[in-house]
């Protein structure tokens, strides 16, 4: 037997009279056609596949295709071309349904987004919000109501200057007030820049003793006639400042600081009521002074976070302006204490008063709400 394979035409010659050359005739004929047919089958099976990718939105959901789960919130793979089916479920969610048609060689990318069921259990079932779904960036603002406290005074002359208005003794009063204030910013986490404004009042309520007998070495006259001088001194104003904050995120709580520079506006109000051991009394009340003021403002606070746009705060916050010497009330002459056992009107001595001087420092806490990062 011989057997010639060349590029071109096959020649083969057998003998016809062999067993053995009728097989290998056979072979060369029949099997490596064929072997070449599965071959190019083999070649076109592999060619016919598909890539799919398949995520949620929060990366949270089973996924199944065609009736097998293949992950959970994502999944990638190698898919036979044709028809497929899709479905995502998740507790809390409607079930998501779709089928899809994909080629040879085709990628197909499908980001699914599940909608909460209506008929779902109460809020307080939900999970918490993830810290990560909150946005970090964009506008932002909140609202505040505190009480502000001042620990060094105002420095009124009751508080400073009692000998030089004549009494025996005066008692100090350490204002306190209100704050109602709200901001409002542009986040670029972890630091936003905002604008922080408000209003807010004090009130104080010294006390000075005049025995009647001896003045003070300033001013001795002022002593008579004994009597008590109770002062009001009232305060209210508005504020704004430029300031700069930054925050740091644990779980579900944020730690947040703040501070900046600002003007505020400020008028104030005196009311005094001399009254004498006899009955006797006499009420001045003065014209209201206004005064301007540079500010520095800083605030720490904590914030419960209730929401994807929502936190609960509370805080402490410190205001500190200077109130300089505009606000003074002038001298006034002309003041009497009328009524008890007199029988003439009796003058009582109506000097200057600084209703405040100097520094002036808020401390206080405070609640409020924030919307945004």
């Amino acid at each position: 037997m011989s057997l010639l394979l060349a590029n071109r035409p096959r020649r083969i010659a057998v003998p016809f009279g062999s067993t053995a050359a009728s097989l290998v005739f056979a072979f060369a004929v029949f099997g490596m056609p064929r072997a070449a047919a599965a071959e190019s089958s083999s070649s076109q099976a592999s060619s016919a596949s598909a890539r799919l990718e398949i995520r949620t939105s929060d990366g949270l959901g089973t996924i199944h295709l065609d009736g097998r789960e293949v992950g959970q919130g994502t999944f990638a793979g190698d898919v036979a071309a044709g028809s497929h089916e899709i479905r995502v479920s998740r507790e809390g969610f409607d079930t998501f349904e779709k089928k899809v048609q994909v080629a040879a060689d085709q990628l197909l990318v499908e980001t699914i987004v599940l909608e909460r069921s209506e008929t779902d259990a109460s809020p307080a079932d939900a999970p918490p919000v993830p810290v990560s779904s909150r946005a970090a960036d964009g506008i932002y603002g909140g609202l505040n109501l505190g009480a502000l406290f001042m620990p060094r005074g105002s420095d009124n002359t009751i508080d400073l200057g009692c000998e030089s208005i004549g009494a025996t003794s005066c008692e100090p009063s350490k204002p306190m007030g209100a704050l109602a204030a709200g901001y409002v910013g542009y986040a670029l986490e972890p630091i936003g820049l905002e604008l922080f404004f408000g209003m807010l009042g004090d009130v104080s309520r010294p006390k000075a003793t005049f025995d009647g007998v001896r003045g003070s070495d300033i001013n001795p006259l002022a002593a008579a006639p004994a009597r008590t001088e109770e002062f009001i001194f009232a305060r209210y104003g508005g504020f704004a400042a430029l300031r700069s904050r930054v925050w740091w995120d644990l779980s579900r709580w944020r730690v947040s600081f703040a501070g900046g520079v600002g003007a505020g506006y400020n008028r104030m109000a005196m009311r005094r009521t001399a009254k004498t051991d006899d009955g006797g009394e006499n009420v001045y009340n003065t014209e209201q002074q206004g005064y301007w003021s540079p500010l520095v403002t800083l605030d720490l606070s904590i914030q419960l976070k209730v929401g994807k746009t929502s936190s609960l705060s509370l805080g402490g916050l410190l205001i500190a302006e200077n109130a300089s010497g505009k606000a003074r009330v002038p001298p006034a002459g002309h003041q009497f204490i009328t009524g008890g056992t007199a029988t003439v009107p009796r003058p009582v001595d109506t000097p200057s008063y600084d209703m405040a001087s100097g520094p002036q420092i808020y401390l206080g806490p405070y609640v409020g709400v924030q919307l945004g990062p």
